[in-house]
């Protein structure tokens, strides 16, 4: 019998090497370990959130102008691919930096103070390992749902709430702002920090080509 599994409303995320990523290999030192986050965050971590300032004291300016532009440039050629607007600016960008037991709760770009974002992004820059930073399904409306052993049926994804990623060094994703993620807490890190930049962008209406 032929039957067919309707993937209805998927949320796209967008994942590509960073062209540019032995340029940076070398060039972000480890630093000490301290916690250095907003208020309003609960899990530790190093951050520059919502930006990387002229002077700050882990990440060189010239080092940060540098990778904006990279990034940025190849960001508009994954947009120009897929026909999106490629009239891009920068509204935040700041690093994340972990060690063992420090990590993100989770959460989304829509609430960013002074953002509208278009879409968002994460640059996997150091120590990355694989199954440390998931997305997180925010629709619970399977639950009205009689339950069941999903786990060992091709059913299974469309009930699991989280999706473990497999993106680690030189990677770079971009997805929507609406989108839930995290990065899990307590993973080893060999004591070494794991660096993460992350972005939003928005975008002047442009409007989008027709082929």
């Amino acid at each position: 019998m032929k039957t067919t599994v309707l993937d209805l409303f998927a949320t796209p995320v967008i994942q590509t090497k960073f062209d540019s990523h032995q340029k940076y290999v070398g060039e972000f030192d480890n630093r000490e370990e301290i916690d250095r986050k907003p208020p309003s965050w609960h899990v530790p971590l190093n951050t520059s959130f919502p930006n990387v300032g002229d002077a700050d004291p882990f990440v060189p300016s010239t080092i940060v102008d540098s990778l904006k532009k990279d990034i940025m440039f190849q960001v508009k050629k994954i947009m120009h691919n897929r026909r999106m607007p490629t009239d891009l600016k920068y509204t935040s960008f700041w690093y994340n930096a972990y060690y063992e037991g420090q990590g993100q709760e989770p959460h989304n770009h829509l609430s960013v103070p002074g953002n509208d974002p278009f879409w968002c992004g994460v640059y996997f820059a150091k120590n990355c390992f694989p199954g440390s930073f998931f997305f997180i399904k925010t629709d619970y409306s399977h639950r009205i749902q009689q339950p069941f052993n999903h786990h060992d049926t091709p059913m299974n994804k469309y009930y699991d709430e989280f999706y473990a990623t497999e993106y680690s060094d030189g990677d770079l994703i971009l997805f929507p702002p609406h989108l839930h993620h995290s990065v899990k807490v307590g993973l080893p890190n060999k004591s070494e920090q794991r660096l993460t930049f992350s972005f939003n962008i928005s975008h002047n209406n442009e409007t989008v080509r027709d082929n």
